[in-house]
């Protein structure tokens, strides 16, 4: 047997707490669908997934999402118009107003957007403004690089939350909204209860005591009679108590809670038929949809600001990172340089010593070859000085050989000598 899809609105109801905040921009499927499962033992849920299988019920989840039912109560305002239960009654003068048509934008979120964008365009001229004037201040040095601060991720801005004063005021005033919606409703339909217990008025009965008197009660209602958007008396029950709790032990709930609270408290009495007590608490839901939906707004653009201001940052670090890889190469280059001088320097003082060295045997090498040679020189003027004594005693003994052997006349040796 084929399973068919559920409803768009009943899937919406189960959930618009699961898919709440930061949740509600998920897109990829394995993160959707884990989700899904993280809650999938929740009863509503549990229910939808056994009746319609979890593939169906992903793939609604999932057009939600993609519409961005989850993300603005307006929007599911839109999508299930049959969502809130409306009056017919026209409301007079004086009586609290009711709420435009579904599709109209409330007039304050007009406002704001425009605001917003004009304050997105001046600080966009004023980033370009001071970009161009002030580039060399974006540089950071050591100093700044040690004492960064890390950006922490926008989730600090979820879940939203309202003022405590304003939180405290609105549940205060639907606990005793729904406090005279019950005692109206007792004084319809079961007057004898509080004619025995002397409930007079509205204030002399807590709301979590009006719990006790519904349940006692339960098999004298209609089976579908609390049956609306969703809830069931039981549900309603539990969630006024809750609303009674949070009033009275003023416990700090979130923005979206508050107002599924509001929105619980107005289906409650539209299920008692108290049309003045539900017209006044769909009033303040209203009001509490409006300022969610400005508050949403806001949180957006903080966000983008957060991730704009994240990105730069992480821009200026891997440009700073960079910087200071380059800066330490040159340093590596310099230092590598420094020792090439380094290094230059001392082979240059031991060619010096060499050269030296060097120098010591050539000087003696010179001196010994000097010393030889004024020895050859001495040697040689000592023989040419004796060279001729020798000679001229072997011509005079030859001399007188000749002499002996042959008698020379002076007159003839006079003209020898004349001759000659």
């Amino acid at each position: 047997m084929n399973k068919t899809y559920p409803d768009g609105q009943q899937v919406y109801l189960a959930f618009r707490n699961v898919f709440a905040g930061q949740a509600a921009e998920l897109r990829r499927p394995q993160k959707i669908q884990i989700r899904i499962a993280a809650y999938s033992h929740e009863p509503q849920i549990k229910e939808l997934i056994q009746k319609h299988t979890s593939t169906k019920v992903y793939e609604v989840v999932e057009d939600l999402l993609k519409h961005g039912i989850f993300a603005s109560t307006l929007n599911a305002q839109r999508r299930f118009p049959g969502l809130l239960p409306t009056s017919s009654a026209q409301v007079k003068k004086g009586k609290i107003p009711e709420a435009g048509p579904a599709n109209e934008e409330p007039e304050v979120v007009k406002n704001v957007t425009q605001e917003r964008q004009q304050n997105v365009l001046a600080d966009e001229d004023d980033t370009q403004l001071q970009s161009s004037s002030h580039k060399g201040k974006q540089k950071l040095d050591a100093h700044d690089t040690k004492a960064q601060v890390q950006l922490e991720s926008a989730s600090f801005l979820y879940p939203a939350r309202l003022p405590f004063s304003a939180q405290h005021k609105i549940l205060c005033k639907a606990q005793a909204i729904l406090k005279e919606a019950c005692y109206a409703f007792f004084q319809v339909r079961f007057a004898r209860v509080l004619e025995r217990k002397s409930w007079d008025c509205a204030e002399m009965v807590e709301l979590h005591k009006w719990k006790d008197e519904f349940l006692k009660r339960q098999s004298e209602f209609d089976p579908n009679e609390f049956n609306h958007g969703g809830y069931s008396l039981s549900k309603f029950l539990d969630s006024i108590t809750k609303l009674r709790h949070a009033a009275v032990h003023r416990e700090r709930r979130d923005a979206e809670r508050t107002r599924e609270l509001l929105f619980e408290a107005e289906c409650f009495a539209h299920t008692l038929k108290q049309k003045h007590q539900e017209q006044t608490l769909r009033h303040l839901r209203q009001q509490c949809d409006t300022a969610l939906e400005v508050l949403g707004k806001e949180k957006k653009a903080l966000e983008q600001q957060t991730e704009a201001a994240q990105t730069e940052y992480a821009r200026r670090q891997k440009e700073n990172a960079r910087d200071l890889s380059s800066k330490i190469e040159r340093v590596k280059q310099s230092d590598k340089l420094n020792e090439r001088i380094a290094g230059t320097m001392l082979t240059m003082a031991v060619e010096v010593v060499e050269k030296a060295e060097m120098g010591t045997a050539e000087v003696e090498t010179e001196a010994a070859d000097t010393t030889t040679k004024a020895d050859i020189g001495h040697m040689e003027a000592v023989e040419a000085e004796v060279r001729p004594a020798s000679e001229a005693c072997s011509d005079n003994a030859n001399l007188g050989e000749s002499s002996s052997a042959t008698e020379v006349r002076p007159g003839a040796h006079t003209e020898e000598r004349f001759v000659y």
